[in-house]
């Protein structure tokens, strides 16, 4: 799994049909190799956004919807069938932000 650290929450709307979709940029960390080296991604592979739709899958759409930014998450991808493309499959809060707004913005 990859870890990231959230840097963006936002809500919109779908261009087709009009349904709520949220989402969430995650700025990518480096990962523990086997030998105790880190390894860092590429530039392009950094930043990842993750895309949840309320009409496709509403609980994840609400959990995620007040994630502050600052808070640690695990990554988990999966492929998709059509496109053979990764895409996030979910998130798991490891640790929340304890930043305020004032300390952010």
């Amino acid at each position: 799994m990859k870890k990231g650290i959230v840097v963006a929450v936002r809500q919109g709307q779908d261009r087709e049909k009009k349904n709520n979709v949220l989402y969430v940029t995650i700025a990518r960390l480096p990962s523990k190799m086997q030998n105790g080296n880190l390894w860092f991604p590429k530039n392009a592979e950094t930043l990842i956004t993750a895309c949840f739709n309320f009409a496709y899958s509403p609980d994840q759409y609400n959990r995620h919807k007040d994630l502050p930014i600052g808070s640690l998450v695990e990554i988990s991808t999966a492929i998709n069938e059509y496109t053979d493309k990764p895409f996030v499959q979910d998130l798991k809060v490891v640790v929340k932000s304890a930043f305020t707004d004032e300390q952010l913005f």
